[in-house]
């Protein structure tokens, strides 16, 4: 049995095999945890006073965008979170001049 979430979903990473096994032994549904940074095309990258990229999935699920600015002594603080409609959401922060690195990363909520 299990506790808190009454609901529970199991995400896995891709490459990863068994899941199939896995749902049918637990009953939980397994969802690929595979959200991607777009780093090209027109929406990608500092653009008029802002930094921005698209944000794609083959699941409708939410991420939240997390920014540091040194990963040698990474503080990561999260910025927004963004629900993915239809696979794809679109991030964008003001430009941050007095930034020297600026490094993201996609978490679950």
């Amino acid at each position: 049995m299990f506790s808190g979430d009454i609901n529970p979903t199991a995400y896995y990473l891709p490459g990863t095999t068994g899941w199939a096994e896995f749902s049918g032994n637990t009953d939980l549904p397994v969802v690929l945890w595979n959200p991607l940074i777009q780093t090209s095309g027109p929406n990608f990258g500092v653009q008029t006073n802002y930094f921005g990229y698209n944000i794609t999935a083959t699941n409708n699920f939410t991420v939240v965008v997390e920014a540091c600015a040194n990963l040698a002594n990474p503080v990561w603080v999260p910025l927004t979170t963004n629900t993915l409609v239809n696979g794809l959401s679109y991030f964008s922060e003001p430009f941050q001049p007095a930034a020297s690195a600026r490094f993201y990363a996609l978490v679950m909520p």
